[in-house]
């Protein structure tokens, strides 16, 4: 009853034929969207810093510790508009000029002695 059983004897013969030329696959990589870069925030560095004097303080013991040398307190003074730079009152508020401002200003001085 089984319905392969009268093919048992006989035999067939199936020829499959290759393609003649191989199959491509084509891999497209996906596209890459570059964004733009953002554009460079112009940051405002300000002229100087305002620092309030303590007691006990003098020009060239803040030159000292915000710039690394005493050697710019006249320059502060100078920069301050003090005209008795030994005269610090307490709660002064101190203009501490970026650092390349009280390079040339302090050059300046030395230049016109």
């Amino acid at each position: 009853d089984d319905p392969y059983s009268e093919n048992v004897g006989q035999t067939e013969n199936i020829i499959i034929e290759a393609p003649k030329t191989p199959a491509t696959t084509v891999v497209t990589p996906p596209k890459t969207v570059v964004a733009p870069a953002p554009a460079a925030k112009q940051v405002n560095t300000p002229e100087y810093e305002t620092y309030k004097t303590k007691r006990g303080e003098y020009l060239v013991k803040i030159s000292q510790a915000y710039y690394g040398d005493g050697k710019y307190a006249w320059a502060l003074a100078k920069y301050n508009g003090m005209k008795n730079p030994s005269m610090l009152k307490v709660g002064f508020p101190l203009k501490l000029p970026q650092k390349q401002i009280i390079e040339k200003l302090y050059a300046e001085m030395r230049s016109k002695k």
